[in-house]
């Protein structure tokens, strides 16, 4: 479910697909599945009303992701927002930012904001996520295995 109060942008119970932590080129963010019709129209308002984007470059048009491909009927629709140093990360029952990743449910506020370098325009960003459940990712469950085996165990 999705709700927006002005420049904010307020989506609910949305599914992580990916969070990227930067050091790769290519800076934070964190994607989320947007194919519930609702999120989209909620997402698109926004974009469209603030017109978010770089000027001369598709100033209010929303950039989805698809995955495998827009072409592809079973597709996945997905929207990214930036992470940035002031985003912060709460999780409900001792959740944490570690445990938002690919499946964790979400609920998030974005920003808008202008900007002048690199041509100028309307740039977004997270200013707050709530975690509501963990993701399904393998690292911290085979650190939960390491810390419950004993060391002599794990060699069988």
């Amino acid at each position: 479910m999705a709700t927006n109060d002005g420049s904010k942008l307020i989506l609910k119970k949305v599914k992580v697909v990916f969070k990227n932590n930067g050091g790769n080129g290519y800076g934070e963010s964190l994607v989320i599945e947007a194919d519930d019709p609702v999120v989209q129209q909620q997402i698109t308002d926004w974009v469209v009303r603030i017109r978010i984007g770089k000027i001369n470059e598709h100033l209010g048009v929303p950039k989805f992701g698809y995955y495998p491909d827009e072409d592809d009927p079973a597709r996945q629709t997905r929207f990214k927002f930036k992470i940035t140093d002031k985003t912060l990360f709460k999780g409900v029952d001792g959740l944490t930012e570690d445990d938002c990743g690919m499946g964790s449910l979400v609920t998030l506020v974005a920003n808008a904001y202008s900007y002048s370098g690199f041509g100028g325009g309307v740039g977004q960003s997270l200013s707050a996520v709530k975690i509501l459940t963990p993701g399904n990712g393998s690292s911290q469950r085979d650190m939960d295995l390491l810390n419950d085996e004993d060391d002599d165990e794990l060699d069988s």
